[in-house]
């Protein structure tokens, strides 16, 4: 996670075609969607503290064997190598639950993180941390599901972009990020029925066929079993069940589609449209 510095915020804002805002507070949610980033918010939240995230997209993740016996300060140099890049950000996760040990690497321009606390602090929010999206999709999996002991994956399906994260016992063991998601689905069934992409919309989320549905997820089905695969084979880690997230993992028969095509069983988060803010909200101080 970036955490620049620490908090006890409670309200996370999720920055995407769309403003979702959450607060989590005596142990209940609050949740509302926004079209533009503005000072309503902490009206509405009665607070400035908040924690987001940076897009998926803008992180650069590398997946690193781990060498005996190396300390801290040699595993960090190693990275810093790997990357090659001044003026970056990096984090790193030594994952060692399956038959080799190994470390995930993240890595983000420093200036999107400021360009991120400099655009909240124009409209007088408080920045207090900034933080990937895969992990506050992953808190927010297991605040929902405690009592996960098994290896799963958490699939969110968003506009422009699909997000594949493998966890175990809360942590992430596998990260991947795709370009086939809502938009590309609605598209695919305009030009199949002749519609307008607002009546494929509404189209994909009541009342899509059969058909329709294998046409249009094959390619989401290819890249999240190919995905899964290589995680198996690599690592020797078996995914025991999925879970979806995101706004577009509310297409009609999705679930069932997915569940009978790669085996596993498969269940959709609640509100899955604010499972990022609700993420964020759920930060904690040196969390």
């Amino acid at each position: 996670m970036f955490g620049i510095f620490g908090s006890d915020a409670q309200l996370g804002i999720d920055i995407g075609n769309s403003i979702r805002a959450a607060q989590y507070k005596d142990n209940t949610f609050k949740t509302k969607e926004y079209q533009d980033l503005s000072t309503q918010i902490k009206e509405d939240f009665n607070t400035k503290d908040l924690v987001t995230a940076i897009d998926s997209n803008q992180i650069r993740i590398k997946f690193l064997d781990v060498p005996e016996n190396l300390s801290e300060n040699e595993i960090e140099q190693m990275i810093e190598l790997e990357f090659e890049e001044p003026n970056l950000i990096l984090q790193y996760e030594i994952i060692d639950f399956f038959a080799d040990k190994y470390i995930i690497a993240l890595a983000v321009d420093k200036e999107l993180i400021q360009d991120k606390f400099d655009q909240m602090k124009e409209l007088g929010f408080k920045p207090q941390v900034i933080e990937t999206e895969f992990h506050a999709n992953i808190r927010y999996l297991y605040q929902q599901h405690p009592n996960l002991q098994q290896t799963v994956s958490l699939i969110d399906i968003g506009k422009n972009k699909t997000d594949l994260i493998i966890a175990k016992n809360s942590q992430p063991v596998f990260i991947r990020s795709f370009g086939f998601a809502g938009q590309h689905i609605s598209e695919r069934l305009a030009k199949i029925n002749d519609m307008t992409i607002e009546e494929a919309e509404e189209y994909k989320k009541t009342e899509i066929e059969t058909d329709d549905l294998k046409l249009v997820l094959e390619e989401i089905r290819t890249q999240i079993y190919s995905s899964l695969d290589y995680f198996q084979s690599e690592y020797r880690g078996t995914v025991s069940k999925l879970f979806l997230t995101g706004g577009s993992s509310k297409v009609k028969g999705l679930k069932e589609y997915l569940e009978n095509q790669v085996g596993i069983t498969t269940q959709r988060l609640e509100e899955s449209e604010f499972s990022v803010a609700k993420g964020l909200a759920l930060r904690v101080k040196n969390d």
